[in-house]
C-alpha cells in the first residue's frame, strides 16, 4: 500500500484480512457506483468481471503485482464487499445507513457545530476541504466563520464555552458573591460578629436587610 497514495485519493481507507493476504481499498463514488449498478442490473456484464473491475478501480496498490498464480477468489470478493458497501440496495437500507451516519455525526456535538458554521460563514468550503484541515486551522476557521456570522446575523449566538466547560468538568454554578459595601455594613451593623459568620448567615439564609433594619440595630 502506498500511503502517499491514500492521502492523494482524499478517501477513507478499509482493509480487508484473508488468511495469506490482506487488501486495503476505498469504496465506489456515487457516479462510479451508479455506472457499476447499472451494468448489474443490465445483465450485460459477467458479475465476476465486474467485481474484479471494481477491486481493480478501488485497491490501494499495484493490480498488475499480484502474482497471475493468485487465486482470484479474495479479488472477486473482496470487489462483491467493495460493490456492496459503496451504494444502499434499497430504500429502507438507506433510511438504515442514514440513521447509522447520524450515530456518527450527531447534530449536538461540537464538532458537527464548528463544521456547519463554517460551511455558512464561509460557503466556498466544502466538506473535503474541511476534512483536509489540520486541528488549529479548524479552530481558526471556525473562530473566523464566528466573527462573520456575529456581525451579518444579530440572531447568532458564539459557542458558549463556559457553559460547555461547566458541564464537562461538572464544576458547579458560582455562588452568590457579597459585595464590598454589604460586608462593610453588616460589620458596622453586626459588630462583635465575624464577618465570616455574617457571610455564612447571608448564604444560608439570604438575609437582606434594609437600611431601617441596619439602623435598628445600631441602637
Amino acid at each position: 500500500m502506498d500511503i502517499v497514495e491514500v492521502l492523494q485519493e482524499k478517501k477513507e481507507l478499509y482493509n480487508i484480512e484473508f488468511e495469506d493476504i490482506e487488501f486495503q481499498f476505498r469504496l465506489l463514488s456515487m457516479r462510479e457506483y451508479r455506472l457499476f449498478n447499472k451494468l448489474m442490473l443490465s445483465g450485460m456484464y459477467d458479475r465476476f468481471s465486474l467485481f474484479e473491475d471494481v477491486f481493480r478501480l478501488c485497491y490501494f496498490g499495484n493490480y498488475i503485482r499480484i502474482p497471475k498464480t493468485f487465486p482470484m477468489g479474495p479479488i472477486i470478493t473482496t470487489g462483491e464487499l467493495i460493490y456492496y458497501m459503496s451504494g444502499s440496495q434499497d430504500a429502507l437500507q438507506l433510511l438504515f445507513d442514514i440513521a447509522e451516519e447520524r450515530k456518527k455525526a450527531p447534530g449536538d456535538s461540537i464538532f458537527e457545530h464548528m463544521r456547519a458554521v463554517i460551511i455558512t460563514a464561509i460557503p466556498r468550503y466544502t466538506l473535503f476541504d474541511i476534512d483536509n484541515l489540520n486541528e488549529k486551522e479548524f479552530i481558526k476557521c471556525f473562530v473566523i466563520a464566528e466573527n462573520i456570522l456575529s456581525k451579518t446575523n444579530p440572531n447568532f449566538n458564539r459557542l458558549d464555552l463556559k457553559e460547555i466547560y461547566e458541564k464537562m468538568t461538572g464544576v458547579p454554578e458560582e455562588k452568590p458573591i457579597v459585595q464590598k459595601e454589604n460586608v462593610e455594613k453588616l460589620e458596622q451593623a453586626l459588630g462583635h460578629w465575624k464577618i465570616e459568620e455574617a457571610q455564612a448567615l447571608y448564604e444560608q439564609e439570604k438575609i437582606y436587610m434594609s437600611e431601617e433594619e441596619l439602623e435598628e440595630l445600631r441602637k
